[in-house]
Order: C-alpha cells, then structure tokens, then sequence
C-alpha cells in the first residue's frame, strides 16, 4: 500500500510544499476579516452575529444533547456528569483536573 501523502505530493502538476495547501484558506479568511474590521460598527452587522452568537449556542446544545444520549448510560455515567458540572461550574476546577477525576472515577466504577 503506498503511503497517501506521498502520492498527493509526488504529481508532477501539484506544488511540492505543504504550505501552498494552506494558503488558499488563509487569504480567505483574511480578506473577510479585513472587511468585517471596516463593518464591526454597523449596527446590523452588530445584530447579525448577536442572532449568529444565538444560532451556535443552540447548535452547541443540540450536540451535547445527542452526545449526551449516547454517553450517558446510566446511574454511574450520570454521576460523573454532575461531577463535572459541580467541578466546573461551582468549584471553579480546571477543566484539566476535572478530567482527571472524572478518569479515576471512571475507572473505580466501570472497572
């Protein structure tokens, strides 16, 4: 099996650096970035990304929610849950220890 990478690399008409890949994408995003600049005062710009900022927290949700569907399997997994909920939200933990935790509290029930 020959290694992909190097196909996609190894055409004779395709550019031989990686960064050349990525440059399409960046000049995109930096000449939207420069027209937003001399549009972020616009007040209809302004309730656009508020209606946008609204649209992804409910995309956000929706996906926890179907995650949380497949994770979540039962008591155990409930109480790890809150675990991190508590941590997080009442506790002011980092997230990283958070982790941690809910890892060794995964492996005392699920082992």
């Amino acid at each position: 099996m020959r290694n992909i990478c190097a196909l996609a690399f190894a055409h004779p008409k395709r550019p031989k650096t990686p960064f050349i890949n990525f440059r399409p994408s960046f000049l995109v995003i930096w000449a939207i970035a420069s027209v937003f600049l001399s549009f972020q005062d616009n007040p209809i710009v302004q309730a656009a990304f508020k209606g946008l900022r609204s649209a992804v927290l409910g995309m956000i949700i929706v996906a926890a929610l179907s995650i949380g569907n497949i994770a979540i399997s039962g008591l155990k997994s409930i109480i790890i849950v809150l675990e991190v909920i508590l941590g997080v939200s009442v506790f002011k933990l980092h997230p990283m220890i958070v982790f941690i935790i809910s890892g060794i509290i995964g492996i005392m029930f699920f082992k």
